[in-house]
Parts: C-alpha cells; structure tokens; sequence
C-alpha cells in the first residue's frame, strides 16, 4: 500500500512538496527501532503508531531514559522531537516515522523529509542502493549505518572498509551495543556489505541548499534469512556489474 500527499500545504512538514511512503504489511512492523541525526536538521520530528494495545514504548537517548509512552488502543499515534539519535524499544510491533525539517509548531529548521524507518529485527547483511536525483537541484547524498560496534570493523561500502572511527552510541551507558554513523556518498548506486553476515541498518539521505530533502530505508529483510542469497558467493559479482551500470549510465 502506497500513501501520501502531494504540495503538503498544513501538517508536520507544512512547505514540503511530494511525500509517499510505502506502508509495510503489520506482521513486519517491529518493536526496536534507532533513529540518527539527520544532516542540515536542527530538530527531527518521529510518530509512533501500535497496531495492538496496550503497547508500552521505552524511549533512550544517549545519555538519559525519556518518559515511556503508554499506548493504549490499535491506532494511537504519539509525536515528539528530539535532536539526538533515540532508541525506541515497544512490548509490541509499532509503525515509526522519522521527519526533518519543520514541526507541526514550524519552529525547527531544515531540510524536509519523511522516512519510515525500518525495525531491527529487519535489518539486513547487505544491500544495494541508488541516490536519489533532480534535473533542478544540486543534492548532497549520505548513507546512515546503524550496527553492533563489536563488528563495523568488518562493514564495507563499495568493497572499502567503512572504519572503526566517527561511530556514535546510541547508548554511552554500554547497555546497548549499537553505533551509528552518517557517510557522505556520490550520486549513483552503493553497495554496504556487513562481511560477516551481522545484520546491519541502512537509510539513505538526501538534501538540497534550497531544503528540498529525501529519505528512505535502503532495504528490509521480508523473508526467513536462511533464503538469503549467500553474500560470499555474490559479492564479488555483485560490485562488478553495479559499478559497470552506474559508470554507463
């Protein structure tokens, strides 16, 4: 199911243009989610939304524990902001939307954008991704990579290590093990490969000076992972061919 707006004149992002999201089924939402710092945004806006009650919600910044929420009928929405990365962790599957740009009081600044952002227990080992494009606006491109800190050693982008450093914890308390990161990124198709098959999180973003913005997962696991290709055996084939295509086009 697709849905959306188009020339969005009133709401959370009151100036924006075209917003469509695809909406998963609801025997794939999830209950953790973690949500980094958009580039160029002051303050993100997120929704949660339960498809079953009640739904108790913890909330986790770096450095402190918020308010939980209380969900308490199939539907209810909740909305706050935050400017640091967050941890959402539900007692039952929630549907999360991450928004840049102007809040429903229009007092953040930024560029506007719209992610529904995936649950971890759908990350992937790896995935292939284009950037988006315009014909009217010069656009700056990143990847965010959320992962297990015990394994960035062994993550690539464009078979390139991606490091060990400019990682960020969603946790500094060490509960939590899980480390984001923002990669700037040219125009075109990319390729993250987690080596060592740990599920790995990957959004992809975009924006403009004019604050025309983009966002989206950069994939989901729908299926059972034993269906899984093999990433040893296509990954090197796989490079091949998108770095053909992207040079071509």
């Amino acid at each position: 199911m697709f849905s959306g707006n188009n020339d969005v004149s009133d709401g959370l992002l009151p100036n924006a243009s075209h917003l469509v999201e695809q909406l998963p089924p609801v025997d794939y939402w999830g209950t953790t989610f973690y949500l980094f710092t958009l580039p160029g945004v002051d303050t993100y806006t997120y929704k949660v939304m339960t498809a079953t009650a009640p739904n108790q919600v913890e909330l986790r910044t770096p450095n402190a524990s918020l308010a939980a929420l209380q969900l308490d009928h199939a539907g209810h929405v909740e909305t706050s902001s935050t400017s640091k990365p967050l941890v959402i962790r539900a007692s039952n599957p929630l549907l999360v939307a991450q928004f840049g740009g102007e809040g429903e009081d229009q007092s953040n600044s930024g560029p506007r954008a719209m992610m529904l952002v995936p649950p971890a227990e759908l990350y992937r080992s790896w995935y292939t991704l284009a950037t988006g494009h315009s014909d009217f606006d010069n656009f700056t491109h990143y990847v965010m990579l959320v992962a297990n800190r015990s394994a960035v050693d062994r993550l690539r982008l464009d078979d390139q290590p991606v490091g060990g450093t400019d990682w960020v914890l969603f946790d500094v308390s060490g509960q939590d093990d899980m480390v984001g990161r923002l990669l700037r990124v040219t125009p075109g198709v990319h390729v993250i490969v987690q080596l060592d098959g740990t599920p790995v999180g990957a959004y992809v973003y975009g924006h403009s000076s004019s604050n025309c913005a983009y966002a989206f997962a950069a994939g989901l696991c729908l299926g059972p992972p034993n269906n899984l290709v093999s990433i040893a055996r296509v990954y090197p084939v796989l490079i091949t061919r998108l770095i053909s295509v992207s040079e071509k086009s």
